[in-house]
């Protein structure tokens, strides 16, 4: 029965690491390509490369969030909100006012943070 949970906490393991490395491959263009990130590092991002955020940062936050939306959903449930909660919030406010701006309603685009969020979150979990 031991061999059967380290077996189970392994695989939880290989999971989260997976899910980290397909993530982090993810946020590279993305990061890559936000404005923001580029101004403060001072370089130009080409006008083709406009699409990339918006295209994969909801990927990112679905995919790579998918352990923190769920966790909160169940922490929420139990009446006991933590890590999983907080990490949930912030990508969803990130992925929220992204698509917001977007869509030409906000100026607050934070899709470079939700990808550098949820790829840091993923390698400390």
């Amino acid at each position: 029965m031991a061999t059967d949970h380290a077996h189970d906490h392994s695989d939880h393991a290989a999971r989260f690491r997976d899910r980290f490395w397909i993530s982090l491959v993810l946020a590279v263009p993305v990061v890559a390509a936000s404005p923001m990130f580029a101004d403060l590092l001072g370089y130009g991002v080409p006008g083709w490369a406009s699409w990339i955020p918006p295209t994969l940062g909801p990927v990112l936050y679905l995919y790579g969030g998918w352990p923190f939306l769920t966790g909160a959903v169940g922490e929420v449930r139990s009446r006991r909100p933590g890590m999983m909660t907080l990490v949930a919030l912030a990508i969803t406010v990130a992925a929220v006012a992204s698509t917001a701006t977007t869509l030409g309603l906000f100026m607050l685009d934070f899709w470079w943070e939700l990808a550098l969020l949820v790829v840091v979150m993923l390698l400390g979990h």
